[in-house]
């Protein structure tokens, strides 16, 4: 039996969990499309913990709530003592049970070494001895770009085989109905902008941005930045924001859509990214970017975004001013990111999920997969 880890369904809603929502809705559609067609589709369920008490909109998928224990000591201990010996668990939001050999796991990067101060020490620490238990023993890995297979194989987490690359998908914009009413609600002009994360991690790197508005040339510019950090929160992390910044707070996916669809461009100076989907659902929207050229950003954005280096001030000035100044530019780069952003399904991504558990299960009846033991 294919077991997916429902851990997540008991949790607040995260980038690795929508991830986790789409990819499994898609992996439903498809198997209910084999069952219309009459064939031999293997038996799955969704293994949740008892804080689950959430819809069940996956038909093709028979859901199974456990009884005792929560979060971490669920997952590493009521979870693989709930599993069969031959049964496949799939992973899709970073952690799985440490001891389960026969498992699929999703590490969405491998941002826990490579930007360790950008986290608790404590988290990074069993983050870090997960990933490398599971590299060790697991069966096999997923992850978002060829950037986090070649970061998760250069910190020893797996080799380059055992790990296939799974791109998110952009195409749930399409579902979700845009706010119209947050830019007179935040006080802003179509394209009088620009938007950003408020998020004070190191990698994500938007002091750069902060003290790009201090440029005089910005002044009638604003910066809008959405998400939980606080002007607070800069000023304490040694950056201040300019008078021109705008703090949305936490938005709805509505009210997203209509600052990516309306704002002059999305800024993203990240040092590193595994994947990096804001600028990709941008694009799909019809926003220009401006990206650093680091992480999986070159990969993921093609040649549809502007690149600027990440400790390039004055740059970063002089990109946002060309690209809100120039409407030939900025119809070019719209044209170019919507044709980037159509690359990228969730459908295509279930089907990779689809073809790697099929490698992983067996092949008939008669040739049953005898796993190595639990170790």
């Amino acid at each position: 039996m294919i077991v997916v880890n429902g851990k997540f369904l008991s949790g607040g809603e995260t980038g690795v969990h929508r991830v986790a929502h789409h990819i499994l809705s898609e992996l439903d559609a498809i198997r209910k499309e084999r069952q219309a067609a009459e064939e031999t589709v293997a038996d799955a369920k969704i293994l949740c913990s008892r804080m689950f008490h959430g819809e069940r909109p996956l038909e093709s998928f028979d859901y199974e709530v456990s009884k005792f224990l929560v979060w971490q000591l669920w997952e590493q201990i009521e979870l693989p003592l709930s599993l069969k010996k031959d049964d496949l668990l799939l992973s899709l939001c970073n952690l799985a049970p440490v001891t389960r050999h026969r498992a699929i796991t999703m590490i969405h990067d491998a941002q826990v070494f490579l930007s360790a101060e950008s986290y608790n020490p404590l988290f990074a620490h069993w983050y870090q001895f997960a990933y490398r238990q599971m590299g060790k023993r697991q069966q096999h890995l997923l992850t978002v770009s060829d950037f986090s297979r070649q970061q998760l194989v250069s910190v020893g987490i797996a080799p380059a085989e055992k790990i296939t690359v799974v791109p998110n998908g952009v195409d749930h914009l399409a579902q979700i109905e845009a706010e119209t009413g947050v830019l007179e609600r935040l006080g802003l002009a179509p394209q009088g902008y620009c938007l950003a994360l408020a998020n004070t991690q190191a990698h994500k790197n938007i002091g750069l941005l902060l003290e790009a508005f201090h440029d005089p040339r910005l002044a009638d510019t604003r910066l809008v930045l959405f998400g939980t950090a606080t002007a607070e929160d800069f000023a304490m992390a040694g950056h201040p924001p300019p008078p021109n910044t705008v703090f949305a707070g936490r938005v709805s996916d509505g009210a997203l859509k209509t600052l990516m669809m309306q704002a002059g461009a999305l800024l993203f100076p990240s040092l590193t990214e595994g994947f990096g989907l804001p600028p990709l659902e941008a694009m799909y929207l019809g926003c220009p970017t401006i990206v650093s050229p680091c992480g999986a950003l070159p990969e993921i954005c093609g040649d549809a975004a502007l690149t600027i280096a990440p400790d390039d001030v004055s740059g970063w000035a002089d990109a946002i001013i060309s690209l809100l100044g120039d409407s030939t530019l900025r119809a070019d780069h719209v044209a170019r990111g919507h044709r980037q952003a159509a690359k990228y399904t969730w459908r295509k991504a279930a089907e990779i999920v689809d073809r790697v558990i099929a490698e992983h299960l067996p092949v008939s009846a008669g040739e049953r997969y005898v796993p190595e033991p639990d170790q």
